[in-house]
């Protein structure tokens, strides 16, 4: 039995998956299998998957009698494999040399039942986007303070556990955001019995190209995106989700408006998600400074999103009101933050240039 199951759902993907099955051939790590389950394609993707069967052992092929989706075919890779960690792969992606000896290493030195990465961003052609993602916080406390914004894993990039994937596996409630959908179930079914931690260096390529689940899947993702942060916020942070969570909208760049008074509105959610989390939860320095890091990021990318909706007159009201902002929570701007909206900023005019 091997150590690490490599799971690989694949769908026309015959463009890209040669590279992305040689990116695990080339791993430090040697102890691992790759199941690679076809969703039945209508593509050449079966039959280059079948070459690197008979090229390597390790590979191993099946073939769904009927498209099952991506939650189906994660479902079944996962029943198929018997290691005791499984590690996610998208067929149009690339892992780095040692990112399966990184992740194994995590897991086993922390105990973590999710091991996730910082990831590259690339195009269809492989070159570089700077990377314009939220920061990735490391630590297990400040992991799941960002579940009340976004996803807290990066979900291509992670190694999880048998014993944790076989308990909860992949529902059918929230497409196109199935990964969100399942670590909010396991942190609020066993919250203390459960850990997270991401790796800080980026061990994944990550391609972003016209038929990426992420761009053709847009509306649906946005709904079961608002619904998992509801559901979060809902078992571990009730006050705040009382006030609702207007701000996710926000960034989704659909509100019903974009006004100082619902801009105002947004920033009271947010505090109060920050408030209520830092009462709730004894964070140590690394927690707090990944939490007030990323806090800072999501602001100042909420400011920039409203001022981009919002009418002139609004616009200034909104800036007017920053400077008040920051001065009564001073945890909202950070270095980092700044740096952060910056880099954001020009990979989003460098990417639309390309």
């Amino acid at each position: 039995m091997a150590k690490v199951s490599v799971i690989v759902p694949c769908y026309n993907v015959e463009n890209f998956i040669d590279e992305a099955l040689e990116s695990i051939l080339t791993q430090t790590f040697n102890d691992f299998e790759v199941l690679c389950l076809d969703d039945a394609s209508t593509d050449s993707t079966y039959s280059k998957i079948c070459q690197w069967a008979e090229k390597d052992s390790r590979f191993k092929k099946r073939r769904n009698g009927k498209n099952l989706g991506l939650i189906g075919t994660l479902n079944e890779l996962i029943k198929w494999s018997d290691s005791d960690y499984l590690i996610r792969m998208d067929p149009d992606d690339i892992s780095e040399p040692t990112r399966i000896e990184r992740l194994v290493y995590e897991a086993e030195s922390y105990s973590a039942d999710v091991v996730g990465s910082s990831y590259i961003m690339i195009n269809s052609e492989g070159k570089e986007i700077l990377n314009s993602s939220l920061l990735l916080p490391t630590q297990h406390k400040s992991i799941l303070y960002t579940a009340a914004f976004n996803s807290p894993m990066a979900h291509a990039t992670v190694l999880y556990t048998k014993e944790y994937i076989n308990k909860f596996l992949y529902g059918n409630s929230c497409f196109a955001a199935e990964d969100y959908d399942l670590w909010v179930r396991s942190i609020n079914e066993v919250e203390e019995q459960v850990l997270f931690r991401n790796i800080k260096s980026p061990l994944y390529r990550y391609r972003i190209h016209g038929s990426s689940t992420s761009n053709t899947n847009r509306n649906a993702q946005i709904n079961s995106h608002l619904y998992c942060v509801l559901l979060f916020k809902k078992n571990n942070l009730p006050r705040s989700y009382k006030l609702g969570s207007s701000y996710v909208k926000i960034m989704a760049n659909i509100a019903d408006c974009y006004s100082y008074e619902s801009m105002s509105k947004a920033y009271m959610e947010v505090s109060s998600v920050y408030f209520e989390f830092l009462e709730k939860h004894s964070c140590n320095e690394i927690d707090v400074l990944e939490i007030k890091n990323y806090t800072s990021e999501y602001v100042l990318l909420l400011i920039i999103r409203g001022l981009s909706n919002a009418n002139l007159t609004s616009r200034l009201k909104i800036l007017f009101s920053v400077f008040f902002l920051f001065i009564k929570y001073p945890h909202f701007l950070t270095v980092h933050g700044v740096k952060s909206i910056i880099r954001r900023s020009i990979g989003r005019f460098l990417y639309a240039k390309s």
